[in-house]
């Protein structure tokens, strides 16, 4: 099994690409180096195997509940703008997050 794989045990019955488990490395990077300057999430969940585990996991397992033949579906008080970022990377839909300021 290549690394990246074992980075996201959770996800391999999920059939998620590994390009897709590519750009949530490059998602956990972006959104550490965004959290220095604004805060997205808490500090004690900003390092790499905790985003993979809280947040980015988390968010993919909702994919089971979303209707795939929908064209779009809404996130609702999307805090950091998941589950929407991380299930609409790895699916067609369009997915507007909307959330508070």
């Amino acid at each position: 099994m290549e690394e990246i794989f074992k980075k996201y045990p959770l996800l391999k019955d999920q059939n998620v690409p590994r390009e897709t488990l590519i750009e949530f490395e490059l998602f956990i990077s972006m959104l550490q180096q965004g959290n220095d300057e604004i805060n997205i999430i808490s500090k004690e969940t900003a390092k790499n195997e905790v985003i993979r585990e809280r947040h980015i996991i988390d968010s993919a397992q909702i994919i089971e509940f979303v209707d795939l033949n929908s064209n779009i579906i809404t996130d609702i008080g999307s805090g950091g703008g998941m589950p929407g970022i991380i299930t609409v990377s790895y699916t067609h839909l369009t997915l507007p997050t909307i959330y508070s300021v």
